[in-house]
């Protein structure tokens, strides 16, 4: 990891620090007015916490959870990431409950970045095994989601509902790769060969006679006007990838309860409300795993739980599942090139990376770093 990559994730997560502390501060100010806390007295049990909090969600909600993730793309290898995940929503006051809840979410995590388009290089490890070198990756993004839920049945008393989902964001890579990966292209009379030209035709999105097959059926070479190398560069996108979608959430409730001892040793339980564990489950579209464009439509399933009861410790994941049929693919083996070869050279085909169009996953786990926080104020 490079000094200039450190530097990108430290100053995004300043930058995240310095927005939303004016916002944790408000969101935090409802707990001081002795609404979103039970201390127990004489024979006061867990229960009369839960009958006194009702599963108030007026107190909103405020949440840092940080942690590492594997993530990967459908049938290739994961990656293991940093993840960073900061989500607020406000509920109400203490007299009013709102129906319609605007809600927000800014992470760093692992997405989709531009692919070789399936071209693997292979080669001998050695004791002599072939292997092969995917070259569609995983990378680290800024991941920016807002919007509202509307949830007509929860009425403070429900440890447990489920509302209307409306979202919208964005995501974009951390950083860009330069020119990448080059290979040779393969003989005429190699299968290779037609597979090399078909991958990269219009049909599937690349701009026309970017490569062509050799019209001398006599020659040894596979592409026209003496290309003997295919190289990768970054394709340049003047947008974020744009994602949307409409579904529902899911809310389980649970009180939080904190022990403390005084200098006299005395023990303080406080029950805190709420905690959540939250599902949605959402169809829309997303840029970043149907090929960098709007197109066909997508199920996301994103969820954040607590392990136990005190949420210290979050289990996460994602999947998004595109509602189209499988396509099979052969696999484009060629070998990587070592002629050292610029892409400036006459005899070099640059080809644009592009959005991987598959079906992506990640699954972590992670500390709440809000409880963190809560417990350093308290010392």
């Amino acid at each position: 990891m490079t000094i200039q990559r450190v530097g990108t994730r430290v100053g995004l997560i300043c930058l995240l620090g310095f927005a939303l502390f004016p916002m944790t501060e408000r969101l935090y100010a409802q707990d001081k007015l002795g609404d979103c806390t039970f201390v127990p007295s004489g024979d006061q049990t867990e229960e009369d916490a839960q009958d006194v909090l009702e599963w108030d969600d007026r107190c909103n909600h405020f949440q840092i959870v940080a942690g590492v993730e594997q993530s990967g793309l459908s049938s290739l290898p994961n990656r293991t990431n940093f993840f960073l995940s900061a989500f607020t929503r406000v509920s109400g006051n203490k007299n009013n409950y709102f129906a319609v809840r605007p809600w927000a979410r800014i992470r760093l995590l692992g997405a989709p970045t531009g692919s070789t388009g399936d071209v693997v290089a292979a080669f001998q490890d050695p004791s002599g095994a072939l292997k092969s070198l995917p070259n569609s990756k995983i990378g680290q993004a800024a991941d920016f989601v807002a919007g509202v839920e509307y949830s007509p049945w929860f009425k403070n008393k429900d440890r447990y509902s489920v509302a209307f989902l409306l979202e919208g964001g964005a995501t974009t890579p951390l950083s860009s790769q330069d020119v990448v990966d080059k290979f040779q292209v393969p003989p005429a009379s190699s299968q290779q060969c037609q597979l090399l030209v078909d991958q990269f035709s219009p049909k599937n999105g690349y701009p026309a006679n970017l490569i062509t097959r050799n019209p001398d059926a006599t020659s040894p070479q596979c592409l026209a006007n003496g290309i003997t190398v295919i190289a990768f560069n970054s394709q340049q996108r003047d947008s974020f990838l744009r994602k949307y979608g409409a579904g529902i959430r899911t809310t389980y409730r649970f009180l939080d309860k904190t022990e403390t001892t005084d200098a006299d040793n005395n023990k303080t339980t406080t029950y805190t409300c709420c905690e959540y564990g939250m599902v949605d489950v959402t169809l829309g579209q997303d840029e970043a795993v149907t090929g960098g464009r709007l197109r066909r439509f997508i199920v996301r399933i994103d969820a954040m739980h607590p392990l136990w009861y005190n949420a210290w410790l979050y289990l996460f994941g994602t999947a998004a599942i595109r509602l189209q049929h499988n396509d099979f693919q052969q696999t484009l083996i060629l070998k990587a090139d070592s002629s050292g070869a610029v892409p400036s050279d006459p005899n070099v085909a640059l080809i644009p990376l592009k959005q991987p169009n598959k079906d992506f996953y990640r699954i972590g786990i992670g500390m709440n770093f809000t409880k963190l926080i809560d417990a350093i104020k308290k010392k």
